[in-house]
């Protein structure tokens, strides 16, 4: 019975922890990240409300107007948040409006939230190896994240940028792409997901009021997590698409 106390100990204390001031799709921005011989293409969606000062209309998506009326501050404001470099040579920013938006699906299903942009980093010579830094988050917001993408040479891999990890270094002469980096990153976003999702941890913890041995433990969340990154998958990858007030509404019942 320690143990079971024990559990349910750990499990409530991120309950008395502030919740963030942006959640799920809120603070997160996607990047596809294209890398060439003398140039690299980073199309990015991401939070409208960190550039709000380009948004003349007010309603939460910079428009192709407004992305070329506001260019030059856009390209200053991005460019000391975003930087590309080889060694000391810095990438010469150009940002541009993307005349047709692909955002990822469930980004684009997000009204008055997310902008696309297109950003392109220039160097009159060859780059040896590309260093990325990525500072554009949400003030404050601990769980904004951004899910970047890199394609080189017909091969792509995937990392994810967070406050705490701004940098990746990436050797383009090296043609052996190791999967550890990403799985590592990846693995951190999920623990944090986990740890900062106040209704995960409430559906676990009325599981656990049912009682039961540490086999049964070990089955509910088991269960619980191949489910969740099931679901979560079939969300991303637009296998299935429901009404966020559906979903919310659902999880509040099911608790």
């Amino acid at each position: 019975m320690v143990w079971m106390l024990t559990i349910l100990a750990a499990l409530a204390v991120p309950l008395a922890l502030p919740a963030p001031g942006h959640a799920h799709w809120a603070d997160l921005a996607v990047a596809e990240i294209a890398v060439g011989e003398r140039d690299t293409r980073i199309t990015l969606t991401f939070p409208t409300g960190l550039v709000s000062f380009a948004d003349d209309d007010r309603d939460g998506k910079l428009s192709s107007d407004e992305v070329r009326r506001h260019r030059a501050a856009l390209e200053v404001f991005l460019g000391a948040r975003i930087r590309m470099s080889d060694g000391d040579r810095e990438g010469t920013l150009t940002v541009q409006p993307l005349e047709t938006p692909l955002p990822p699906p469930r980004l684009a299903g997000a009204p008055g939230s997310h902008s696309t942009l297109l950003l392109t980093y220039a160097w009159p010579d060859p780059v040896r190896t590309l260093n990325i830094h990525y500072g554009l988050f949400l003030p404050g917001v601990p769980t904004a994240s951004c899910l970047a993408a890199i394609l080189r040479a017909g091969r792509s891999r995937s990392i994810v940028f967070t406050p705490d990890r701004r940098d990746f270094s990436l050797p383009l002469s090296d043609e052996s792409w190791s999967i550890w980096p990403q799985a590592r990153s990846f693995l951190a976003l999920g623990i944090e997901h986990i740890l900062t999702g106040y209704d995960h941890i409430l559906f676990l913890l009325t599981l656990l009021m049912l009682g039961g041995g540490l086999r049964s433990l070990i089955k509910m969340v088991t269960a619980f997590t191949v489910a969740h990154s099931l679901t979560l998958s079939l969300a991303v990858l637009d296998v299935v698409t429901l009404p966020g007030r559906l979903v919310e509404s659902t999880i509040a019942l099911s608790i």
